[in-house]
């Protein structure tokens, strides 16, 4: 054999190992891929349906402390409905598993938040109610922003 057969079937054979080789590959790492990106995906649609719920849960509580407070001062005479005391308990429950989960889908600030929100609202050093009420309010007021500052940090890093 010439030494130019050799090169030609060296030639030959080793474009047939690196097509073969590109043909196992390639595919593997394609779905590598996909099945990474479809994880993240799915991470995200959870820490977004996870702030989605904690805000809607805090704007909840925000709006019957508001009313609480409105009935204590003397503006608002209508009773709270049994409606919104189940939606007010489910909104509490919602911050209070949220904040035992710990920062698993929402940052650290975010469980930080909730923490003095949850000290705030167990505290009982009040003399009177429209004054807890107040300062309720006020905590729920900060750790919405604290949230939505955060639920937006962790949203659009994607």
């Amino acid at each position: 054999m010439k030494p130019e057969n050799w090169i030609s079937l060296g030639v030959g054979l080793l474009t047939a190992i690196l097509t073969g080789v590109g043909l196992y590959l390639g595919p593997k790492l394609a779905v590598r891929r996909a099945l990474e990106q479809f994880r993240s995906q799915k991470w995200w649609e959870k820490q977004e349906q996870t702030y989605s719920t904690l805000l809607d849960a805090l704007a909840v509580i925000l709006s019957h402390l508001s009313a609480e407070w409105e009935r204590e001062i003397g503006t608002n005479l209508l009773k709270a409905s049994d409606e919104e005391l189940i939606r007010y308990r489910r909104a509490e429950l919602e911050i209070d598993t949220r904040f035992a989960q710990g920062a698993y889908l929402v940052s650290d600030t975010t469980i930080e938040a909730l923490g003095k929100l949850i000290a705030t609202r167990d505290a009982d050093q009040y003399s009177s109610l429209a004054h807890e009420l107040n300062d309720d309010i006020g905590e729920m007021k900060v750790c919405i922003q604290v949230v939505r500052k955060e639920a937006r940090n962790a949203l659009s890093s994607r």
